[in-house]
């Protein structure tokens, strides 16, 4: 899905003549491109209006007086403005996407219509047509706002099908399946083990697997505070079971500046967070965090 969003972004670029990529040039030698200043803020521009979209989101759901507080802390974020501004990686589009299935759960919860809670599905599929991340979250969102067995078996579907339909055309090419669905980052969750004896079990499975067990069988408050706090939990133990790149941090730094703020946590544990960014990119020994 970034690849088609891009290039239809491209094409209207080009359609507008803001740009002419057929003047772009790339070679061993170097490369050129006319007028590169504006060129990167064209190529960029969708990322800042995401991550404007993303912050009105979460500032909706906050009272008033909690709005500037979320705002210094989320938008000044190290990460926020290194990966998506930066290096430009497409990493906003499935934070956008959770956090837009959580205002959409929160229109379910509160006026407890089914349609907004389909919403929620449909948003997290289609985040997972970006990274699949967002895939990890259908289960545990489909037993909070489902009632019912049937309830719950319609939304994992629905929150299944987008993801299905961007993947199922390219399923048959070995590159994507190997550069996509098992690239290492991914395969990454089944490395740390639990050991016992000739057994093993991936950390990460075990933990989501329990997390999703007391979901269903322990009552707890169906409220958008308990989905947010089961959005963060699963990210933390995608971080804590897996080797993972630090531009993964976009999809945590959202959840957890409107914990923060919402909760009123004491914010030094987010700014240790950015401090570990900081460091991992300037003092870790390969170029910029491993890219090149």
């Amino acid at each position: 899905l970034y690849y088609y969003l891009m290039a239809g972004w491209t094409g209207l670029l080009e359609t507008l003549r803001l740009i002419d990529m057929s003047l772009w040039t790339f070679s061993s030698s170097g490369w050129f491109i006319p007028n590169f200043p504006r060129a990167v803020l064209l190529m960029k521009l969708p990322w800042l209006l995401l991550d404007i979209s993303l912050w009105a989101l979460i500032a909706s759901l906050l009272k008033p007086t909690q709005r500037n507080h979320f705002t210094w802390i989320y938008l000044l974020f190290p990460s926020q403005i290194w990966v998506s501004f930066v290096m430009g990686q497409n990493d906003i589009l499935p934070a956008l996407s959770t956090v837009l299935a959580l205002w959409c759960a929160n229109r379910a919860l509160r006026q407890d219509k089914l349609v907004w809670s389909f919403c929620a599905m449909l948003s997290l599929g289609i985040g997972g047509g970006v990274k699949s991340y967002p895939l990890l979250l259908v289960l545990p969102t489909a037993l909070v706002l489902g009632q019912g067995i049937i309830q719950i078996l319609a939304l994992i579907v629905a929150g299944t099908l987008p993801f299905a339909v961007a993947v199922l055309p390219f399923l048959k090419t070995a590159a994507f399946v190997e550069g996509a669905l098992r690239n290492h980052e991914g395969m990454a969750l089944l490395n740390m083990t639990f050991g016992t004896g000739a057994q093993t079990a991936p950390v990460f499975l075990v933990l989501y697997s329990l997390l999703l067990a007391l979901l269903a069988f322990i009552a707890f408050p169906k409220t958008l505070r308990t989905l947010r706090l089961v959005y963060l939990s699963v990210l933390m133990l995608l971080f804590i079971g897996s080797t993972w790149p630090f531009n993964w941090l976009v999809w945590l730094t959202p959840l957890l500046a409107w914990t923060i703020v919402k909760d009123q946590v004491a914010d030094v544990l987010y700014f240790m967070i950015g401090i570990y960014f900081v460091m991992y990119i300037t003092v870790w020994g390969k170029p910029i965090g491993g890219y090149s």
